[in-house]
């Protein structure tokens, strides 16, 4: 198999991440109890209906989703390459 590229691969990952974020944030906006419902189920363990969301909120968020995304792409480069050596 062939090794990973950290720019080529990264690139890619955070745009998604990105855009799906942003995806929830604007479903937030149009149906806030529905998102709010739906999520719940998935973080039980949160209240997230009692955390308004602002648009400060929203960008900090993204910024911390984003670093995580990072962190978490170079990693599994870094392991997939680690174990498909050629």
């Amino acid at each position: 198999m062939h090794k990973l590229d950290f720019k080529k691969t990264m690139w890619p990952v955070v745009l998604a991440v990105a855009i799906l974020y942003l995806v929830c944030g604007i479903a937030y906006l149009i149906a806030p109890v529905a998102t709010i419902s739906f999520f719940s189920g998935i973080f039980h363990a949160v209240k997230l209906e009692q955390m308004p969301l602002t648009f400060g909120g929203l960008l900090l968020g993204l910024v911390q989703i984003l670093i995580w995304t990072v962190i978490f792409t170079a990693v599994f480069i870094w392991l997939w390459n680690y174990f498909n050596k050629e």
